[in-house]
This record gives structure tokens, sequence and C-alpha cells, in this order.
């Protein structure tokens, strides 16, 4: 997914560090989401600052598996464009405690998040140095997850009742797919057939793929290629079809490795 499809990390990520999270949340009146959402905002702006220092390294990175393509030190990025990595996400995260701990200790001056706050500070300015020396991901023409499609209940078929979960995805002319839209549900009575409009597209697509499933996280692609952007797909008589499960969005096109800057927890 790129950097802003969605939250980088979830709280069910942080609990995996800090299995006692919610707790303390809840005892000191800290709203997790949005720790999630400020932490992001800030790793943000320390990405943008980062990659206007004039020491940035050129040359493609020895690590990455796409090196052939070159990174100059003056390529100009936008957010937009970041995909979301292992070490990005770690970074997020370990961003995202050192500030929820430094607001349980602000709140309070109660002691025992002070060491919190410092090893999740020292923690996130490591990844922060590691993700910066492997190099941002970044796509050429990024394809942001789409927005909610129109779903539609229409006449036909023998279908019986049920609910159904759809997502969908862009795809650009060099085939590449974006993150999927969020999970929307229809209930549909017995002899209804679903019909499903996608989202205004983006700029860079060309087309998009319809998933569809009976359970959330179970969708699965409804359409061999892609449909145009102006067309609509419409649930067949005979019910769903088998089909890729959704991707998690656009491979990076090229690294930019970034000079280490001071992460400030």
């Amino acid at each position: 997914m790129l950097f802003h499809d969605s939250t980088i990390s979830t709280i069910d990520d942080l609990v995996e560090y800090e299995s006692e999270l919610r707790a303390v949340a809840a005892a000191e009146g800290i709203d997790l989401e949005t720790k999630l959402r400020l932490a992001q905002r800030e790793v943000g702006v320390e990405l943008l600052a980062a990659s206007a220092l004039p020491d940035a390294t050129s040359g493609p990175s020895r690590l990455a598996p796409f090196a052939a393509t070159a990174v100059s030190s003056r390529t100009v990025f936008t957010l937009d464009q970041v995909v979301v990595t292992d070490g990005l996400r770690l970074w997020h995260i370990f961003h995202t405690l050192a500030i929820l701990f430094r607001d349980a200790y602000n709140r309070r001056l109660n002691d025992k998040y002070l060491p919190k706050w410092k090893e999740y500070r020292e923690l996130a300015q490591i990844a922060a140095g590691q993700y910066l020396a492997i190099g941002v991901a970044l796509v050429l023409a990024p394809l942001p997850a789409p927005g909610a499609p129109t779903m539609e209940i229409v006449s036909g078929g023998a279908l019986p009742a049920g609910n159904y979960f759809v997502r969908t995805t862009w795809i650009n002319a060099a085939g590449q797919e974006s993150a999927p839209s969020l999970a929307t549900a229809k209930a549909l009575a017995a002899g209804q057939q679903l019909r499903v409009s996608p989202a205004t597209p983006p700029s860079q697509a060309t087309g998009w793929f319809p998933y569809v499933g009976n359970e959330a996280g179970q969708e699965q692609r409804q359409s061999s290629a892609a449909l145009a952007l102006t067309d609509s797909w419409t649930m067949p008589a005979s019910g769903l079809v088998a089909g890729a499960v959704p991707p998690e969005g656009q491979e990076p096109d090229l690294l930019r490795p970034l000079p280490r800057t001071l992460q400030r927890g």
C-alpha cells in the first residue's frame, strides 16, 4: 500500500510490542487511533525533510531487487509515491509508542512511563536510520486505494439471500494494481443480484477490478480482465466465481536512500 492509503500500522501491531497497551491507554485517556495518525504525520514530515538534504545517496541501492533503475540525489517525491515497507512500518510502530508513552508520562509526570518513552524514542531513531539507509521505496505513477464503490441491488437470478462484501482496485497502463478499497457490505434477498460501479478514478488509472466475497476478508476477483473505468460489474445469475485475492498494492519502481535525520520521539 501507499503512504496515504491507510494508517501504516495498526493497534494490533503496537500490542505485539506492548501487550498492556490498551490498558495503559484506557487508564491515561489516550486515543490510540489518534496517536497512530499523529505519528504517521510526523514520520511523513521527517521523510520529506530528509529528502531535501543535499547529501542524499546517488545511484541505485545494492539492496534493491529493482536496482537497475537509477536513483538521483535530486529525485523529488511526494508522500503519495511512498510504498509502505517493513522498515517504514517498524519506524512508525516505534514512533507511535514513543509519543504515546511521552504523552502518558507528561500527563501526570508518572515515572513508570519515562523508561518506556526513552526506550521507544531510541528504537524509533534506530529504525528510522535503518529505513533511510536502505532507501525509500517509490512508485513513479501512484495509484491510491479506491474510495467506496457504488453498490446497487438488481433483480434477477435464483441465488439465495446472503451478505456480500466488495472491494475494488485500480490498474494502470503498466499493469500495476493499487491496494484495495475498504470492504463495503450489502445484504441481498433471494433472487437479487449486485451491481458495482467504481469510485471516481485517479488520473493514472486505466481500469478497475471487483473483488467480492460472502465474508469480510474473503473477497476474490470476479473479472478475469480489468473493466473499463466507465463499466460496472453485475454479479452473474450463477453466483460468485473463484479468483485471486486482493493485492497489497503497487510494487516499488525504485529505492531512494536518504541521509539519516534525528528522530524526536
